[in-house]
């Protein structure tokens, strides 16, 4: 072998070498990213950034028009105690003795 060839062997060599790290890097790099405790410490910190968004929003809407937001808050208020209302006075309607629900069971002999 010539030096000429030594030269190159050793270029391909630090070449495969720079390879072989840039691999093992991004390889790890990955197995990092997939691993299932960062991958839900990511979407909680994400979700608690979006949220934290989200309130900073609400916040600067209700400072900015205190009567709209007032006004939609009551009006919720009022269609969710009506519903409430509603539904609680279904709960205590009689029904007739004829309603499946208050008939006796069918024995097996009917």
């Amino acid at each position: 072998m010539s030096d000429r060839d030594g030269g190159n062997s050793d270029r391909m060599r630090s070449e495969a070498d720079a390879a072989k790290a840039s691999f093992l890097q991004n390889f790890d790099r990955l197995r990092d990213r997939l691993n299932p405790q960062t991958m839900v410490e990511g979407a909680v910190a994400s979700a608690r950034d979006r949220g934290l968004a989200m309130a900073g929003q609400a916040s600067e809407a209700v400072r900015s028009r205190p009567v709209a937001i007032g006004v939609a808050l009551g009006l919720a208020s009022l269609f969710w105690a009506a519903r409430r209302k509603r539904a609680r006075s279904h709960e205590t309607a009689s029904y007739p003795a004829s309603y499946p629900m208050h008939s006796p069971p069918r024995s097996a002999e009917d």
